[in-house]
């Protein structure tokens, strides 16, 4: 703290501000790629690198997906999976939003609210997610936007404020509904390969729930996680994944799961979102990346009469793979601590400049870091005065005349930029004012330093001849 170290505190800042806003306006460039996917998560092309999530998903027979480390979202609590896109039409290549499903208006206040199981947790986009806001299940409010409820309990809107406030079933329970004959369709090949092999795997199970878990479980325990999936060959890419039980990503074992679920007569569809995972040990908040992108089935459960969540990707696999098994380092929660503070307030900035600098004003935070450094630099430039000064300092008499004299002198040498330097002897400094002024008020110098000291350390009666010696110095000075 203090004046010295000011300046570099200000050019740091600015460094600060100017980077984030070069790496902000860098990540909203790679976002627009990843817009781009928000809509079609694989393109027409077969060998097609791309990420992200969307209403539309393609199976072809070679396709990869690459990891992106961009932050999109900032969660005060840890949710199990967050919605974005329901699919319930597949055509035997692309799995689909409906019309009759993504016209189908909603409203939170359908949703069965149960206070004893509430949860709340904040949420803060990073990125631009257009429209779309991935919540979770059974999310019966939402604080800082105002949200339209499309088929499929999925919310879209734009959010109004830096942060977003969500609440709903700790469970993560949908609200009940009736699947429509749509949940059901299967393509005839895949109904002629994919179907035996499901009654083979669900036997005499005899319900819904046991023949979910059981095909879940099939493709969890004898599966591998992969990037880049090669599923080419004579048959459908969906039939050779279960039959030769080759490595794939969430997108090809949600979709085998569907369909296979579909010939068993168990409504079933696709959704796209997010699955949180990398949780701060020191914060506890947990921070959604491109590379959380998933793919899961849900499934229409008689029982329940609502759809329920079921996720067939293997998850120790993927988690190896995409670099979220165990925990971070002290160091790496540190710094993602840090780069969570900034992301948050950098957000926040952008979206709302004022409501953040009257948080500011009103944080006592804030008021506590002004008073220090007000407090430090005040400290400062008195150590820096006294410093300056050490000799004048022990030269002061107790006179109050001699005391006012001496002051007056010091305090003109340092208007003229002479102060003696804390090493100095009177001699030296006297002897350095020869050098840069004229002889004559050296001389005036040295002969009122003289009788000075004499009448501070000899006892020499005060009188007129140092008040005139002290005026004399000061006139040639000025």
């Amino acid at each position: 703290a203090g004046p010295r170290v000011l300046l570099p505190l200000s050019l740091f800042a600015v460094m600060v501000a100017a980077t984030t806003s070069g790496v902000a306006m860098g990540l909203r460039r790679l976002d627009g790629a990843f817009l781009k996917t928000l809509e079609t998560l694989f393109t027409l092309d077969s060998t097609s690198v791309t990420t992200g999530i969307g209403h539309e998903i393609m199976i072809n027979s070679r396709s990869s997906i690459t990891l992106s480390q961009i932050p999109l979202l900032d969660l005060s609590a840890e949710p199990g999976l967050l919605r974005a896109y329901v699919m319930d039409q597949f055509d035997g290549q692309t799995w689909s939003t409906s019309s009759r499903l993504r016209l189908a208006a909603h409203t939170l206040a359908e949703v069965q609210v149960r206070p004893e199981s509430a949860r709340s947790f904040e949420m803060i986009p990073l990125g631009d997610l257009g429209d779309s806001l991935p919540s979770p299940a059974g999310t019966w409010e939402l604080d800082g936007a105002t949200p339209r409820v499309e088929g499929g309990w999925v919310l879209r809107g734009e959010p109004k404020a830096a942060g977003l406030a969500l609440t709903g079933d700790r469970l993560e329970r949908l609200p009940e509904e009736k699947p429509g004959a749509e949940y059901l369709a299967v393509p005839e090949d895949l109904e002629r390969s994919l179907g035996p092999l499901a009654e083979q795997l669900t036997g005499e199970t005899p319900t819904n729930l046991g023949k979910v878990e059981q095909i879940a479980r099939f493709f969890q325990d004898n599966f591998e996680y992969t990037l880049q999936t090669d599923l080419s060959g004579q048959q459908h890419p969906l039939i050779t994944l279960v039959e030769e039980r080759r490595p794939a990503y969430c997108v090809y074992f949600a979709s085998a799961m569907a369909v296979k679920l579909r010939t068993q007569g168990i409504p079933t569809r696709l959704v796209s979102g997010f699955a949180p995972a990398e949780v701060n040990p020191l914060t506890s908040r947990v921070t959604i990346r491109q590379r959380d992108a998933h793919a899961w089935v849900e499934a229409w459960l008689e029982e329940e009469g609502r759809f329920v969540a079921f996720d067939p990707t293997p998850s120790g696999s993927r988690e190896r793979v995409i670099g979220q098994s165990g925990p971070p380092s002290v160091v790496s929660a540190l710094v993602g601590a840090l780069g969570s503070i900034l992301r948050r307030s950098w957000s926040a900035l952008q979206r709302d400049p004022a409501g953040s600098l009257a948080v500011m004003l009103k944080s006592p935070i804030s008021w506590l870091l002004l008073a220090g450094v007000l407090l430090s630099f005040l400290l400062r430039r008195r150590m820096k005065r006294a410093a300056s000064s050490p000799r004048a300092s022990k030269l002061e008499s107790s006179d109050p005349r001699l005391r006012q004299i001496h002051h007056r002198y010091i305090r003109s040498l340092r208007h003229a930029g002479f102060a003696p330097r804390p090493w100095e002897t009177e001699e030296e400094t006297i002897a350095r004012l020869s050098d840069t002024i004229d002889p004559a008020t050296a001389a005036t110098d040295k002969a009122f330093m003289d009788r000075y000291r004499r009448s501070r350390f000899r006892g020499d009666v005060f009188d007129d001849q140092l008040l005139n010696l002290a005026n004399l110095s000061l006139q040639k000075r000025s």
